[in-house]
């Protein structure tokens, strides 16, 4: 079993506490035609990528395998946390969706861990851009379109997109095929699915920023902190 603080709740797509969790683990996105219905921002998006990366496997485009960072204490060094899985590229080709955005990053750059590949991928974006990707993919296929941003909505970073729920409807039984599909998948590599779902949480989630010299009154009884006297700059 991981031991990935996440992995065991997104395996399992229970409720997460809300309580002492830094915000992009918590933030919720609608799920479309089902206006009552919210996800986990976190738990959509990893799925997602572990979903692309499984699919590109099958179709022979990339190879998986678990990394071996026991016996290499070097690569702890250089890399304190590194990837617990290892691609590799083995037949270039141009698919769409995320599968095709990972290949566009993997073969130039060759085999790689998949935190270190993810990360390039999305460049300064998170899950947000993950779920975009598959939108706009679902876009080209006729089930969602994009719609102007009303003016007193913020603009954000992505283009508006609305589903056709009549198209979407038609999908019912395709997604239940495809959830039984992927259940059979996961549980026949268990120990690696868990290991790359543990990178895709990694890859997308957003570094906790540290308090600064501004932000010391909040750390009263720390070292450095705010004193009866007033302020004073923490020591390193």
């Amino acid at each position: 079993m991981s031991k990935h603080r996440l992995v065991r709740f997104i395996r399992s797509g229970l409720e997460v506490p809300i309580t002492g969790r830094w915000a992009p683990e918590t933030r919720r996105v609608g799920v479309p035609c089902r206006p009552t219905v919210e996800v986990l921002q976190l738990e959509l998006a990893s799925r997602l990528l572990l979903a692309a990366l499984l699919e590109c496997r099958d179709a022979g485009h990339l190879q998986l395998r678990l990394a071996d960072n026991g016996r290499d204490g070097r690569a702890r060094i250089t890399d304190p946390e590194p990837s617990r899985v290892q691609v590799t590229p083995l037949a270039p080709a141009s698919v769409p969706g995320l599968c095709g955005r990972i290949l566009e990053t993997l073969v130039p750059q060759g085999e790689q861990g998949a935190k270190k590949l993810l990360r390039s991928m999305m460049g300064d974006f998170y899950g947000e851009w993950v779920i975009y990707q598959v939108e706009a993919e679902l876009v080209a296929l006729g089930y969602r379109s994009t719609q102007p941003t009303p003016w007193w909505r913020p603009t954000g970073n992505f283009p508006r997109v609305v589903a056709d729920c009549q198209q979407v409807r038609t999908l019912a039984q395709a997604c239940g095929q495809a959830v039984s599909h992927w259940r059979e998948v996961t549980l026949a590599n268990q120990t690696l699915c868990d290991a790359l779902l543990a990178d895709c949480i990694d890859a997308i989630t957003p570094p906790t920023p540290t308090p600064t010299d501004d932000e010391d009154f909040a750390w009263p009884f720390r070292r450095g902190g705010a004193s009866r006297g007033g302020r004073r700059k923490r020591v390193p």
